[in-house]
């Protein structure tokens, strides 16, 4: 029996008669689920309720508050697999690899801020309007709180130009020209 030892911390690799063992502590197999997990949703770009669809067949939307909480979610689960590396490098005293692991937290915290931004809006944009199932908005909207739906009609109206009435109220009052309306109906016809 050759015993390749411990690669990582929680890893060890055995090899008997053409056998092949690897044995992972609780710690490494939570992370490496993680790891899989993380990739499976970022190669196929849907999120893990819907991978669960995918494989039922079944079409489910999932409400604005889980969509939102699983992409927090899922940059919760990238920084913590990156501070478990830094950890196992710190203590391994690889500097080289912590440097580059730093840049990559950065980032990955920047993802998470982003992610407990996400709004109704963008749920609409980068969810919804990839789903297929001809019942999505439907779906969506059975799922959605009076806030939400308050939210993305606000959000509508923005995006067709109309704004909210104290926008209104703002945009009339800073006209260049305040005295046009007043000017042009003092002059009727010739």
């Amino acid at each position: 029996m050759l015993v390749m030892g411990d690669l990582f911390s929680g890893l060890k690799i055995e090899v008997s008669l053409g056998v092949l063992k690897l044995t992972l502590s609780k710690d490494l197999l939570m992370l490496l689920r993680s790891a899989l997990a993380m990739t499976f949703v970022l190669f196929f770009a849907v999120s893990p309720s819907q991978a669960a669809a995918k494989v039922s067949n079944e079409s489910i939307i999932i409400s604005f508050n889980d969509w939102k909480m699983e992409k927090t979610q899922v940059a919760q689960q990238q920084i913590a697999s990156v501070r478990a590396q830094q950890a196992r490098y710190r203590t391994a005293g690889q500097k080289t690899q912590l440097n580059e692991l730093d840049k990559q937290l950065s980032q990955l915290q920047w993802n998470l801020d982003v992610a407990n931004d996400l709004s109704i809006a963008d749920y609409l944009a980068l969810y919804l309007s990839r789903q297929t199932s001809p019942d999505r908005f439907k779906q969506a909207a059975a799922r959605m709180t009076t806030k939400e739906v308050a939210d993305l009609m606000e959000a509508y109206s923005l995006s067709m130009g109309v704004g909210s009435p104290e926008e209104r109220a703002f945009t009339a009052s800073s006209s260049p020209f305040p005295s046009l309306p007043a000017q042009a109906s003092e002059q009727k016809g010739p």
